[in-house]
């Protein structure tokens, strides 16, 4: 059986101690003064693809715009905190996906293009999908052969995470379903959306893992 890589390459965070030490990476938000600053960077390996949501900063900042719409504006318009959409930016914080649902609807953009870059930028959801998450998840693990630990080991996470999200309804962070896709040999936005399934990842390769085993 073939070795899986077992972690893929994630945010690890630096520690900040004050705003002024924070000044070259341009935390200008007065408003998060009572918040712990950090940042996260991503630790790559030399010749290896960027992860997908490494992307989604960028793309939300220019849908942001596209819209004439501040940080604070949009965080309002989504029901989240004032800082959401500052902390996202940044590179502070990762998002769940239900709530990049609700910021792709604010901005009028696909949820699977904000997350991942996949599928037309315009292509809008009119109802929500994140909830079929672990239904996808659960039919083609076992349409891959694999027992909740293995895909949990095998993405560098847990038996128990990916149990909970079929189970329980946990909605993941979106480098976590990216993870997870990554081993099933689907995409991300599939996975988390259930839409643009391209290439080898649609639905009629599924099988392709567990025949390889």
């Amino acid at each position: 059986m073939p070795t899986v890589e077992r972690r893929t390459a994630q945010y690890h965070r630096l520690p900040v101690t004050s705003i002024n030490q924070s000044v070259h990476r341009r935390y200008v938000r007065p408003n998060l003064n009572h918040l712990s600053l950090g940042c996260y960077v991503l630790r790559m390996v030399r010749g290896r693809r960027n992860p997908s949501y490494y992307g989604l900063p960028e793309r939300m900042r220019r849908a942001r715009r596209r819209q004439d719409l501040g940080m604070v504006a949009t965080s309002k318009a989504t029901g989240k905190s004032t800082s959401s959409v500052f902390l996202i930016e940044r590179r502070v914080n990762l998002p769940r996906i239900n709530t990049i649902e609700r910021f792709a609807a604010t901005l009028g953009v696909s949820p699977s293009w904000l997350a991942y870059g996949e599928g037309p930028e315009d292509a809008v959801q009119v109802e929500s999908s994140v909830g079929g998450l672990g239904q996808r998840l659960e039919a083609t693990r076992k349409e891959r052969g694999l027992s909740r630990q293995a895909l949990g080991i095998a993405s560098g996470l847990t038996g128990q995470t990916v149990a909970n999200i079929e189970v329980k309804g946990m909605m993941p962070r979106v480098d976590t379903v990216e993870m997870l896709a990554r081993v099933l040999g689907v995409t991300a936005g599939w996975l988390g959306f259930g839409r643009w399934n391209q290439g080898i990842s649609g639905p009629k390769h599924r099988t392709s893992v567990a025949e390889e085993r």
